[in-house]
């Protein structure tokens, strides 16, 4: 049986070709719908993260501010009686030396809380909804 060009075939249906499209596009919905569950759940973690980091990094910061403004009056004012009575200090030499370590002490609690705060930028989530460019890669290639 030959048919001539462009005459349909006996099913009826002129292109079979496009008989799975609707079937096509339903699956490419179900994984779009899919990718972006799993990148809201994403969002959902870290924002949890997020959550729990921040009063971490405001308990830091207000423990360094308790150090550097009481640590005087608990522990130092004790060690500098100790050094200028026993050790024979200059009163001054003493005050010098506790005011530096409670700024030390008061830096690295500071450091610390600072070090954190790249944790509330949510970077996992950031990764995985960045488009990247193919033309301008994010990455140097060794």
């Amino acid at each position: 049986m030959n048919r001539p060009p462009g005459s349909s075939s006996s099913s009826g249906d002129p292109r079979p070709g496009l008989a799975g499209l609707p079937a096509g596009i339903q699956g490419l919905l179900q994984e779009g719908a899919a990718a972006i569950s799993a990148r809201v759940n994403l969002l959902a973690l870290e924002l949890r993260r997020a959550r729990d980091v921040l009063p971490k990094i405001l308990a830091l910061l207000v423990l360094a501010a308790v150090v550097a403004l009481t640590g005087w009056f608990a522990l130092w004012v004790a060690v500098a009686l100790l050094l200028v009575q026993v050790a024979e200090w200059s009163p001054v030499w003493t005050m010098a030396l506790v005011t530096a370590v409670n700024l030390v002490v008061a830096g690295v609690l500071a450091w610390r809380a600072v070090a954190m705060v790249p944790l509330l930028a949510l970077p996992a989530t950031l990764h995985h909804m960045t488009v990247k460019n193919a033309n301008n890669p994010t990455e140097v290639s060794p």
